[in-house]
């Protein structure tokens, strides 16, 4: 790489690629390595066996959570979204899932705990049925699920902000 920005790289050769979540080979990290990466942006953790990826949208009080069934597209299988990046969305199967009433009361508060109304919480399911918290995104993408799933996630985001008024 020549450089690598907000999660894009720039190739030698001028090519920009995204960069997207990555297996690390079991011994390649060393003490040298980790000493080199010390002031780079990294984030690492732990491989977690997945059985499918959970995107969770927040607005207001509503939650609307979907599985991602990566696990069904090889490309897939670490980082969904390096098969959008290939074409293979429309590979992957979509599905309005249901948390239930205590973890999605948990989602809410988690989101209002930083002030916002609105979030995007990625969580993965385990084949063992635990549920993985990934991250937060205060501006996370989901049109997508919507059009995948029929979800009106749309209208409960206008009508909560409606409602902020």
């Amino acid at each position: 790489f020549k450089k690598i920005r907000r999660g894009i790289a720039t190739m030698k050769d001028g090519t920009r690629v995204l960069l997207h979540t990555s297996k690390i080979p079991p011994g390649s990290i060393t003490d040298d390595s980790l000493s080199r990466m010390r002031f780079c942006p990294v984030f690492l953790q732990q491989h977690i066996t997945k059985k499918y990826d959970v995107r969770c949208v927040i607005a207001g009080e509503r939650v609307f959570s979907f599985a991602i069934h990566s696990q069904e597209v090889e490309i897939a299988k670490v980082d969904y979204r390096t098969a959008f990046l290939y074409g293979g969305q429309k590979k992957i199967r979509h599905e309005v899932i249901t948390l239930g009433d205590e973890i999605e009361k948990k989602l809410i508060a988690f989101v209002r705990a930083f002030g916002n109304h609105f979030g995007v919480i990625d969580l993965i399911q385990t084949p063992h049925e635990r549920l993985v918290f990934l991250e937060d995104n205060p501006e996370g993408q989901w049109g997508w699920l919507q059009q995948e799933t029929n979800a009106p996630v749309a209208s409960a985001v206008t009508d909560h902000l409606v409602s902020l008024l």
